[in-house]
């Protein structure tokens, strides 16, 4: 492939506040408390990551280790800053060009990628926000009982896996007028402490994307907004209970929901630490994580992965 990761810059982009990676040559687009980041390199292609992360900001599990020919390389924070970094060095030093958005409040199923109005027409839009080594495509592949999009076909042409996703950014960004993909970068366990990703994994598809983008920089793929045909279609309103279907994470106070967004909450981040590193009694009946209100699987919570005793046996 011909570049390497810089491990230096990751870990650096990891551990960043937002203000710090957007300084240079992004344009801040807000409404309200809302906000996004975007810097126009003035490319054909659109690439989407998002800053926020569950866990906190002074998380620490930082680190590698040798798993035979792989490199397991470890950070809290990799659900979305390894994707921020991919496109801030990485594909650069790859000769890919892409103009670049950042966004926030993705964590939470309230993604600010719908602030951004694109002001010219893209061929196709990225995302690097999966775990594992496949694409997903939400309304942008084809519905259930239709023949697959040529857009679809063409990433299976350049070995992809086409899989099934729920919820990103790039559901709120149907508007854009572009077909899109999620693209998974082969991280593991991204909400959880010991969160990290396979440096194998991780170069594979790379080289996969670098083959796509040869291709297909020059090809536009459109995209049309259709009604959606099904409830599980509509996936612009949030994560909300993974078992029980989509929608928005109730309404509580910001330092309850599993996002880092820089809002400096010392003490709610020791509330945060005790719960993830030892069990903690709840009621026998309480089916929710009290601490960002997903449900409980056998005592774990499928979101931020904080584990309960119940009481009462």
């Amino acid at each position: 492939m011909g570049e390497a990761i810089d491990f230096v810059r990751l870990s650096t982009i990891c551990k960043s506040k937002i203000k710090h990676i957007t300084r240079n040559d992004f344009k801040v687009i807000y409404k309200g408390q809302r906000r996004c980041f975007f810097k126009d390199n003035g490319a054909k292609i659109l690439g989407v990551s998002h800053l926020d992360t569950v866990q906190p900001r002074g998380a620490i599990c930082d680190g590698q280790i040798q798993a035979g020919n792989d490199t397991l390389w470890f950070s809290p924070f990799l659900d979305d800053r390894l994707g921020v970094y991919t496109m801030l060095d990485l594909l650069p030093r790859l000769n890919v060009q892409m103009d670049i958005l950042l966004t926030t409040d993705e964590e939470i199923g309230q993604s600010t990628a719908d602030l951004f109005k694109a002001k010219k027409e893209y061929n196709w839009i990225v995302e690097f926000d999966r775990r594992g080594e496949d694409v997903v495509l939400y309304d942008f592949g084809s519905s259930w009982g239709e023949s697959d999009n040529d857009w679809e076909l063409e990433l299976e042409r350049c070995k992809f896996r086409v899989a099934t996703g729920t919820n990103s950014d790039i559901t709120r960004m149907e508007g854009v007028g572009c077909k899109a993909m999620n693209m998974g970068i082969a991280y593991v366990d991204e909400h959880q402490l010991k969160s990290y990703f396979s440096v194998g994994g991780y170069y594979r598809q790379i080289r996969k994307f670098i083959n796509f983008y040869n291709k297909n920089v020059n090809t536009r793929f459109p995209h049309t907004i259709t009604p959606k045909k099904n409830f599980w279609a509509s996936r612009g309103g949030g994560y909300g209970n993974l078992v029980g279907g989509h929608g928005s994470y109730p309404s509580l106070p910001q330092h309850y929901r599993p996002a880092n967004n820089d809002h400096d909450v010392p003490q709610e981040w020791e509330d945060w630490r005790k719960a993830n590193n030892k069990n903690v009694e709840i009621p026998k009946k309480e089916s929710r994580c009290p601490i960002c209100r997903n449900s409980l699987i056998d005592g774990k919570c499928v979101m931020c992965g904080a584990t309960y005793l119940p009481i009462g046996g």
